[in-house]
This record gives C-alpha cells, sequence and structure tokens, in this order.
C-alpha cells in the first residue's frame, strides 16, 4: 500500500509541476488525500497538509463560487465539479473536528446557490433522485454547513442569542431531513433493509451525519462538559447504536467513500466519551427517561471486543493506537459497572453525586472553540485519566477543567 502511495504521490507531483490545475488535477488531490488517511492515518500531518493543498486548489479554480452558472458546461463536469467541492467542504470540516483545528473552507468564504430543484445545495430534492455518491456528497456538504454554525456558537458562550441560533440550526437541521426522499432515510434497523452493500453504506453515511449535526449542536449548548446532559447522552446513545450495528452487519457493507474504521473513529468514539462521562454520574443518568442504559452497556462492549478481537483494525494499522487507548478506558468504565443492578462502583469507594456546575465558570467564556476532539486526541489526558484504575468523577472533572483554561 505504502509503495503504491509513493507511485501515486510521484505522478501528483509530476502533474502539479506542469503549474496548470485542472479538474482532474483536483480530484487526484482529494484522492491522493484519502490514500494517505488510510496509510498514515487521520492523524497525520500530512495528510492534513494534502486536505489543504485540495482546499487552495478549490479556491484557485474559483469553485467555491457557483460552477454551474456557465449553460455550455457539459452536465457530467458540472456535477463532477459540484461534487469535488462538497467533498472538500464536508471533509475539511470533518477533519477539523477530528483534530480540533479551525476549518479552511468557510462557507463565509463560499457561494450556496439559492433554494430550489435545480441548486445543489437545496434541501429540496427532484423526484425520482436516486441515492448515489453525488447525492450523498451534496448530503454532506449541507450537514457540514451546519457542522460549521454549531461551531461557531462556541464562540458565542454568554451570549444572548445563542439560542436563536441553536433553534435555527434544529430547524434547518430537522427540514434537511424531513425533506429528503424516503428511500434516503434509515429509520429502522439497518438489517432490515433490504439494499445492494454500496447502499446500506450510504444510508449509514447520511444517517450518521445527520446524528452528528444534532450531536455536535447539544455538545455546543452544554454549560459543563463535565456533565453531559439528557439530550447529548439521547443522541450519544443513538449514534453508538448504529456504529455498532453496522460493525456486526460489516460483511453487509461496503465503503462507499469513508471506510467503516472512520465511522468508528469519528463518530463512535465521540459518542462513547459523553456515555463514559454520562456513565460516571449514575444517580443522574439511570433516572433519564428514554435512555436504554443497558443497551449503551452492550453497545459499549460490542464496541469493544470487535476492536481488541482485531477483525476491524490489525495492530500495524493507521487508527489502531488511537482505538486501542480509547477502548482501553471505556474497559475500565465497564469493569466498575454492576451489571446487575445497574449501579456504578468506584474501586475504593462509591461515587458521590457531583456538585453543581459553577455558574460563573461556565460562563466566564474560557471554553476552547476547538475542542471537539477530547474523544479523538490521545495527546490530551481524557482517554488516559478514564482509564486509570483510581478514576473517581473529581479526578476527570480537574483534567477537563485545566484543558477548558
Amino acid at each position: 500500500m505504502r509503495l503504491a502511495m509513493r507511485y501515486a504521490c510521484q505522478s501528483l507531483d509530476l502533474s502539479l509541476s506542469l503549474d496548470c490545475l485542472n479538474d482532474l488535477q483536483l480530484v487526484s488531490q482529494y484522492e491522493n488525500f484519502l490514500l494517505h488517511s488510510i496509510v498514515d492515518g487521520d492523524e497525520n500531518f500530512g495528510c492534513y497538509r494534502k486536505l489543504g493543498d485540495v482546499a487552495s486548489s478549490i479556491f484557485t479554480l474559483g469553485y467555491h463560487q457557483e460552477v454551474a452558472c456557465d449553460a455550455s458546461l457539459p452536465a457530467a463536469l458540472k456535477f463532477t465539479r459540484q461534487a469535488a467541492f462538497a467533498h472538500a467542504y464536508s471533509a475539511d470540516k470533518n477533519v477539523s473536528i477530528f483534530l480540533g483545528r479551525p476549518p479552511r473552507l468557510s462557507k463565509r468564504l463560499c457561494h450556496f446557490p439559492p433554494i430550489g430543484l435545480e441548486a445543489y445545495f437545496s434541501h429540496e430534492w427532484a423526484e425520482g433522485t436516486t441515492l448515489d455518491f453525488y447525492e450523498e456528497a451534496r448530503w454532506a456538504a449541507m450537514c457540514a454547513a451546519l457542522k460549521e454554525d454549531c461551531l461557531e456558537l462556541l464562540k458565542e458562550k454568554g451570549n444572548n442569542n445563542i439560542e436563536k441560533k441553536a433553534r435555527h440550526i434544529r430547524e434547518t437541521a430537522a427540514l434537511q431531513w424531513s425533506s429528503l426522499p424516503r428511500r434516503f432515510r434509515l429509520e429502522a434497523r439497518l438489517r432490515s433493509y433490504d439494499r445492494t452493500p454500496m447502499e446500506l453504506d450510504l444510508l449509514l453515511g447520511v444517517k450518521l451525519n445527520h446524528l452528528h449535526v444534532a450531536f455536535l449542536l447539544q455538545f455546543a449548548l452544554l454549560h459543563n462538559i463535565k456533565e453531559p446532559d439528557a439530550a447529548i447522552v439521547r443522541v450519544s446513545a443513538e449514534m453508538l447504536e448504529l456504529v455498532v450495528e453496522a460493525l456486526l452487519l460489516r460483511e453487509r457493507i461496503v465503503d462507499s467513500g469513508t471506510s467503516l474504521v472512520w465511522k468508528v473513529v469519528y463518530y463512535g468514539l465521540s459518542a462513547a466519551g459523553i456515555l463514559c462521562l454520562a456513565l460516571l454520574r449514575p444517580s443522574f443518568l439511570f433516572v433519564q427517561e428514554h435512555i436504554d442504559v443497558s443497551q449503551i452497556l452492550r453497545d459499549l462492549a460490542v464496541l469493544t471486543g470487535v476492536v481488541e478481537k482485531g477483525s476491524l483494525v490489525d495492530a500495524e494499522d493507521a487508527n489502531y493506537a488511537l482505538l486501542a487507548g480509547a477502548m482501553k478506558a471505556i474497559k475500565s468504565v465497564l469493569d466498575r459497572v454492576d451489571l446487575n443492578s445497574l449501579n456504578y462502583r468506584s474501586p475504593r469507594q462509591t461515587m458521590e453525586e457531583p456538585a453543581a456546575p459553577d455558574s460563573t465558570a461556565v460562563s466566564n467564556g474560557s471554553w476552547d472553540s476547538w475542542y471537539f476532539n477530547y474523544f479523538q486526541d490521545l495527546q490530551n489526558p481524557f482517554w488516559q485519566t478514564i482509564a486509570q484504575d483510581h478514576i473517581d468523577p473529581n479526578s476527570v472533572s480537574e483534567v477537563l477543567a485545566d484543558h477548558e483554561t
């Protein structure tokens, strides 16, 4: 694989040395970015730099503006350019969230066509639209725009308009989902759909993107990350349940764009991180309605089992270290939960209910605008602290409080 990547990089470098940027080179740059993410891992700087090269080419070619205004463009070329921008824009948001870095393709600098069937990024869909790579890219970009709005909310902690803006994001997300053709929406168990392997993966990606918007919105509205509320716990549980079901049905799914490993790392670990924090507060968690704690515990156990068995990633794979560290932490939490009574057992003593959050500390504006990567970054102490055998809620709170300041 590395040899193939080296040849691909040499071919791309030769092409770019001609100093004649075109559509083929842009597509090659994006595919080269994907290749680096598979071989070197999503945390690799080379992979991050390759995505930056794609963003630079998007701006140079002008595809961040309306690319379909030229009526003389062949339909295939128009769709290719629109999909190239959509893929680049959504990848930029996902990677920035994953790595905890600012996005480079801001929608303030891009032109999203107005509402209408002819507008590529409109929530209106033509009758008979089929679920394929182009339409999935369009949906991913629409969700990415809302994810960017969620990121902006983090910088407005304490702003009186934050609830109004959050309501607008929530209503837009609901409108986009309800406007999707019914055959695009995953509304039952994944196993109940009789679709081709590629279509199943596309359905999975569409639903995970929708849930991730809801997750990020609730995350941005949290008063205190140390104490996740019922809303974010519910969406985290739904997101993790879907990821785990995809793991169990992986023989029926063919990667259609993003790999199953990426879905586990990007969506699964974020959800698992919130749920682990919730499990540290059993007196809150177990009295919440519409939260199936036993299902949460089963999904966390299945996730750790699949990863540790080696059927998802091998020890030499790029994302193995990231997953292995997180699984160790999750197992540590699971080992301290009594499955019969669903009571949390501290290795030394019973956990006391954490003190109410300090409202002044919540609203002092000290939030880091790009710390969504709590649950992916092994360099911060989140997973290591949870994995310690002597963990207690106060130590988790201290670690996260230190990171916030």
